[in-house]
């Protein structure tokens, strides 16, 4: 469980510190993620229970999903401005359109870690949760 701490630590760190560059951006969301899918697992494989691995998979599908749909916004953001490197953000040095994609990307992103971390479907379709403690 502390590797995993460090690791998302790394990842929040890097997310905070490169702040202008998006594909550093998006590389330390993916830290983030993975350092918690690697802490499901542990939980999943102390508890005993199949059903933290399987969700594991899932996170890491999703985790596919949200690189692509940053790429893409990386994409239309090179062809909006010609360059990937953002300065500021809210409409302050990279204008309108530029912080309208931003602010998509981060919306995006929120969502589907509000998904994840609050609401887990099981093999039955039946909401479960995780239990932290005994």
């Amino acid at each position: 469980m502390n590797l995993s701490l460090i690791i998302f630590t790394i990842g929040i760190l890097g997310f905070v510190l490169n702040r202008k560059n998006i594909i550093l951006m998006l590389i330390s969301i993916e830290i983030m993620l993975l350092a918690i899918t690697f802490l499901i697992l542990v939980s999943s494989l102390s508890f005993d229970d199949i059903l933290g691995q399987t969700y594991a998979i899932y996170i890491i599908a999703i985790a596919g999903a949200e690189s692509a749909i940053g790429l893409g916004i990386l994409v239309a953001f090179y062809r909006l401005r010609g360059r990937s490197i953002v300065s500021g953000f809210f409409g302050r040095k990279i204008g309108i359109s530029g912080a309208e994609i931003i602010t998509c990307f981060g919306v995006v992103t929120t969502t589907m870690l509000a998904i994840l971390a609050f609401f887990e479907v099981g093999l039955n379709n039946i909401p479960v949760s995780i239990q932290v403690s005994r």
